[in-house]
């Protein structure tokens, strides 16, 4: 699944109150996600939240998040998420020497949170908990199978990709049509997983 990415979305807290600019304190994550977006919450739909909280100049943070991406698991979990990234200087003057991941409910209620770069790539059990709290079942019966679906329709793009590469003969420029054909049929079956998946997610949605 190297050709999946976390749809991260970076966020800033809202203003707590009517001031504007930095003048104004700030909401806590937790408010964010619990105000409507026409009051300054963050865009979002119905499901629970994953947000990690990190200091983008500290390179053990970027690190550990890439950890957190590198596993499959977790990657095809946040597809039921909204998931945000959070500047930690945006929270806090407070220097962070450690990177966090925090979990919430559709109505933002905190379910918890992990800190530290060893123990953030330890987050499936949160990441479980907030999933099974929203959804009344255990995350760990869904996940392998879109880790299947994910990895076939990201499979399946990677070889469009390659065969779109030779639709123009090198020797002759002309155009390869049993090329055009592979590309075809491949993209109907990428297209056929996508659609399989999207209905899938539409049941966590809503």
């Amino acid at each position: 699944m190297a050709y999946v990415d976390v749809d991260w979305k970076p966020e800033f807290p809202p203003p707590l109150d009517d001031v504007k600019g930095y003048d104004g304190r700030l909401a806590t994550i937790g408010e964010a996600l619990k105000r409507p977006e026409e009051k300054g919450g963050w865009s979002r739909d119905t499901k629970p939240s994953i947000v990690v909280v990190y200091d983008p100049s500290k390179k053990n943070h970027i690190k550990a998040i890439g950890a957190l991406e590198s596993d499959n698991r977790f990657k095809a979990a946040t597809r039921l998420f909204n998931c945000f990234k959070v500047d930690a200087r945006a929270v806090s003057k407070k220097p962070r020497e450690s990177v966090e991941l925090r979990a919430y409910l559709p109505d933002g209620t905190l379910v918890g949170s992990v800190a530290g770069t060893r123990r953030l790539p330890r987050a499936w059990n949160l990441v479980a908990d907030a999933f099974e709290k929203t959804h009344k079942q255990p995350l760990s019966r869904i996940v392998p199978w879109m880790e299947r679906m994910l990895g076939t329709h990201a499979y399946i793009q990677n070889m469009i990709d390659h065969h779109q590469k030779k639709l123009i003969c090198d020797h002759c420029g002309g155009t390869n049509t049993l090329t055009i054909k592979v590309v075809h049929d491949l993209k109907k079956r990428r297209d056929d997983y996508a659609e399989k998946l999207a209905k899938f997610l539409s049941h966590f949605e809503g």
